[in-house]
Parts: C-alpha cells; structure tokens; sequence
C-alpha cells in the first residue's frame, strides 16, 4: 500500500498491483466491481475482454461471452495488453501531441 498524507491529516491509502495480486481472488473481485472504473470491453466468439482502472494500475477481466459471467482477472502488466484496446477508444486530437 501506498499512504498518501494531505496537510488535513488525513491519510489516504492507495493499492498497488503488488498487494492486489496478493489478494484472495474473492476479494480481488470486489477491489475491481466496488473501486474500479470500467474502461472497455472487447467481444470475441470466445471471450469477452474487459478493461478496468483500478487506483494506479490496469485489470483485464475475461467472461463468457454467452452468459458475460466473469471467468478470471489479471492485472496487466505490458503495453501488448493494453494495445488491443486503442480501437476502442476515441484518441482523436492525441497525434498532435
């Protein structure tokens, strides 16, 4: 856990993809539906891929595409993950940067 400390004394601690992995995956699961931010989904015949924000770092839930139950999650780790997303998001404006 990251502890973030404001000049109000509070304190606010920050989950870092270390600790969540950490986690019981019941618990994993609740980090993602309670804290998370959906981003995207990708549908394939075989499994949905969706991508979640979750504090400093990215979730990749997969779910049936039938039932859209969730199967499993990871947290990703490298821009090829992440890569497979870009057509899903509007970036238009981004290439002038």
């Amino acid at each position: 856990m990251v502890i973030l400390s404001s000049n109000t004394g509070f304190y606010l601690l920050i989950m870092v993809k270390e600790d969540y992995n950490t986690l019981p995956v019941p618990e994993q699961w609740y980090e993602i539906f309670e804290y998370g931010t959906f981003l995207a989904t990708i549908q394939t015949p075989n499994c949905n891929y969706s991508l979640y924000s979750l504090h400093n770092f990215y979730i990749e839930v997969l779910s049936d595409p039938f039932s859209n139950n969730p199967i499993s999650n990871h947290t990703v780790l490298d821009g090829d993950t992440l890569e497979k997303y870009i057509n899903v998001f509007d970036v238009k404006g981004f290439e002038s940067l």
